[in-house]
């Protein structure tokens, strides 16, 4: 638009509101000079500008008076609690800085800019202070590194007999499983949070708000509940503050794979297996040594088979008992 049509616009919205050239431009610049729609704001704001003025003042002056009365009657709500400064401070750091455009703070349009970052000091004070409130208690460096408690054997046993069939099950007493215990440890750094050994993560991040929010409300955050699969999460929150977060190292782990035997046309492929013990029975490759045999006696030969279906033969006097025998065999 020409500099002569925008002085033609002045001169019109001055003919017909009376206001300061200055004042006429920013209602022209602000409608971008329409002439209909500067003129429309300004006696909108012409018309609020003395009730808003009167209203306000009303309401401060009867507000002031109720504060005066309801303080006289109760002085004990001059009292703060920690709730209440807490609720304050978190609600004046969300709110964010404000600007005004147009004028000052008594004329003009306030504008909010972003949320102001919170202080890492003071978040992670108010996570340990909501934890304290809901029961958690400090943990010594002994009783962290305690030792485990180790599970004992539940399940059927097996009472043997003197031959392979006769073999008798002892079942065990059923015992109700206890829930499996997952440990999980939130690190408080001075730039951000970790769990366990992963990655940092920021503290004023709005993914992170809702992992936050659960800790300051003393519950566990629904992300570590979904990785337990029914588990039950112990969480121990570290203070490191003070430090900045320093990747942990990675721990080589040892090859675990497949295999291949050298020396043949077509190599065997050998896949790890899971190691499993087996009960073997006696090694009948080691002969244990035979009763003493007097040959001056009169001797007899005794033919055995095992329970495995081996086939023993032993040679004995006519005085050696059965307890001879079977001492030959667990021998």
């Amino acid at each position: 638009m020409a500099d002569e049509d925008r002085e033609s616009l002045v001169q019109q919205f001055i003919s017909v509101t009376g206001v300061e050239t200055n004042r006429a431009k920013f209602y022209l610049e602000s409608s971008a000079w329409n002439l209909e729609l500067a003129m429309s704001s300004f006696f909108e704001g012409a018309d609020n500008d003395s009730p808003v003025d009167d209203i306000a003042m009303s309401t401060e002056s009867s507000e002031n008076q109720a504060a005066r009365t309801s303080a006289a009657n109760n002085p004990n709500q001059r009292v703060q609690t920690f709730s209440s400064i807490r609720v304050d401070s978190e609600s004046s750091d969300e709110e964010g800085q404000a600007y005004y455009a147009g004028g000052s703070d008594t004329s003009g349009q306030q504008i909010l800019g972003p949320p102001k970052k919170k202080d890492a000091n003071k978040l992670v004070d108010s996570l340990f202070q909501s934890a304290r409130e809901h029961g958690a208690e400090e943990k010594k460096d002994d009783e962290r590194s305690g030792p485990l408690k180790r599970a004992t054997f539940v399940g059927a046993g097996y009472r043997l007999g003197e031959t392979q069939d006769d073999t008798t099950i002892v079942r065990g007493a059923t015992e109700s499983r206890p829930r499996e215990q997952v440990e999980k440890k939130l690190k408080l750094w001075k730039n951000g949070f970790s769990i366990d050994d992963g990655p940092l993560r920021d503290y004023n991040d709005p993914e992170n708000k809702s992992f936050l929010d659960s800790i300051a409300r003393g519950e566990v955050p629904q992300d570590l509940v979904r990785e337990a699969r029914g588990g039950e999460v112990s969480l121990d929150m570290e203070d490191h503050r003070t430090e900045d977060y320093v990747k942990p190292k990675v721990t080589v782990k040892a090859f675990s794979g497949a295999g291949h035997m050298l020396g043949s046309t077509e190599p065997n492929s050998f896949s790890p297996t899971p190691s499993v013990i087996k009960c073997a029975p006696p090694s009948g490759d080691r002969i244990p040594p035979p009763p003493t045999v007097d040959n001056k006696l009169p001797v007899t030969n005794v033919q055995l088979r095992l329970a495995d279906g081996k086939r023993m033969v032993l040679k004995l006097n006519n005085t050696h008992r059965i307890s001879d025998i079977r001492q030959h065999i667990i021998a």
